[in-house]
């Protein structure tokens, strides 16, 4: 998976160097599902305020 990613991207020996693998894996396999704005607990699903209530 890596060395794909380096060849379609193209990059240099530096680029390389100086990227975060883990990150970067993170962010190629990252699902829809996984938002960190959205959370199921017992069935229910939960959405992070994107903004403060009016009553604030």
């Amino acid at each position: 998976m890596k060395t794909r990613v380096v060849r379609e991207l193209r990059w240099s020996l530096y680029d390389i160097d100086e990227t975060d693998i883990n990150n970067l894996m993170a962010f190629i396999h990252f699902k829809p599902s996984d938002d960190p704005n959205v959370r199921v607990i017992n069935g229910k699903t939960y959405h992070r305020a994107t903004k403060p209530p009016s009553w604030l």
